[in-house]
């Protein structure tokens, strides 16, 4: 008996073990993809226009600076889903201390250009102020001002967590939203390995037009806080999206709560093709009649995303999992030993780096036709 509790339990610590290796190392990999496309359109967009400054200083200003500070905002929120505002109001001092620091590390190469003279300074150093802008404001002035977006009209989403609509629907309703109007969704305390897709975080919905304004807000809150969060923002919201595809106890809240605010006339239910609609939550909504719009998986709307993925992303992948293990094993290893540990090693990385590039980015995407119905919805709503 006691051998059997012990192994259970040992069990379920490895597993949570592995879990959060996995999770890490997908959350690690999106915010060095990201920071390598900032530094790769950084060091290219200078040397497109270093050979002749002097010709081509107005336009450089007008299109290098507001590149690189369009550039810099996929990064910010990436920081932005890693360390999210409190949903309450109160400001999480760790995390802007957290961005404080940062901002100095982001600006210690500044300095160095500064101090040693590189020429010209101001045109290597403001296009490098204009990229750390867009990485540091937007998550500080969401952790200072966490309730301001109640202020304004928004998007609510609401679904389960870890599950397609969590991680492909959710795209296409950013990418849909009219510009300035953000979407507003909750995020689990713990997230999975298949959560972290770089594509989704950094770039789904990004607007030239009010790029700020445009960015999501993206709230967490623990199982304690949860429900009265969800209460607020449903009373707030200019407009409701519901996935009801995977139907939870938390989903039949977030019903009810739509319910007794008489918000059912602001509601859009979603559901996918082939999918049945729980009767536990066809009893809450009685006397909530609301839309219920079908999306159907596409796999073919999907090529596009995964072409780039394998001939982009994945060597990127491969390089961002053996980079480390190349300066492991020259640090801290001879030469014999380097050719056993790197092996295993390799196999080792090779297997992590393939698990986390197949859970985020091989999925499809969703029809045209739903496109086309949810853009007109978000744009009147």
């Amino acid at each position: 008996m006691r051998l059997s509790l012990f192994m259970n339990n040992f069990n379920s610590t490895f597993k949570s073990q592995v879990v959060f290796l996995l999770t890490f190392a997908s959350s690690l990999f999106c915010g060095v993809l990201l920071f390598l496309l900032g530094v790769f359109c950084y060091a290219n967009s200078v040397q497109q226009f270093r050979s002749d400054w002097d010709k081509w200083r107005l336009i450089g200003n007008l299109v290098l600076n507001p590149l690189m500070f369009l550039v810099g905002i996929p990064l910010g929120r990436f920081l932005l889903r890693v360390l999210p505002p409190d949903p309450l109001g109160k400001i999480r001092w760790k995390s802007l201390l957290f961005f404080s620091l940062l901002t100095l590390l982001f600006l210690m190469p500044l300095m160095f250009i500064v101090l040693q003279g590189v020429s010209p300074a101001i045109f290597y150093g403001i296009p490098y102020c204009a990229w750390t802008c867009g990485i540091i404001i937007p998550p500080l002035v969401r952790h200072l001002k966490p309730r301001s977006f109640l202020q304004s009209p928004f998007t609510l989403f609401l679904r389960s967590f870890s599950t397609f609509s969590d991680r492909v629907l959710i795209n296409l309703i950013l990418s849909e939203s009219p510009s300035g109007k953000p979407v507003v969704y909750l995020t689990p305390p713990k997230s999975k390995t298949g959560d972290w897709n770089p594509f989704s975080i950094g770039f789904a919905g990004l607007k030239l037009k009010h790029p700020f304004r445009s960015i999501p807000i993206i709230l967490q809150a623990d199982d304690k806080e949860w429900q009265p969060v969800a209460d607020e923002l449903i009373k707030h919201a200019n407009l409701i999206l519901i996935d009801l595809s995977n139907t939870s106890e938390a989903i039949k809240f977030e019903i009810s709560l739509i319910r007794k605010a008489g918000r059912c006339t602001d509601t859009f239910g979603l559901l996918e093709q082939g999918q049945v609609l729980d009767t536990s939550v066809e009893k809450e909504f009685t006397g909530c009649q609301i839309p219920l719009l079908i999306y159907k998986r596409s796999w073919y709307r999907s090529a596009f995303e995964l072409l780039v993925s394998l001939t982009i992303i994945l060597p990127m992948t491969i390089v961002v999992f053996i980079s480390p293990l190349v300066i492991i094993l020259k640090l801290h290893f001879n030469n014999s030993l380097q050719q056993v540990f790197g092996t295993i090693g390799l196999i080792f990385v090779l297997i992590l780096g393939a698990y986390v590039f197949i859970t985020n980015f091989m999925r499809p995407s969703i029809e045209n036709k739903f496109k086309k119905l949810l853009h007109a919805i978000l744009c009147d709503g």
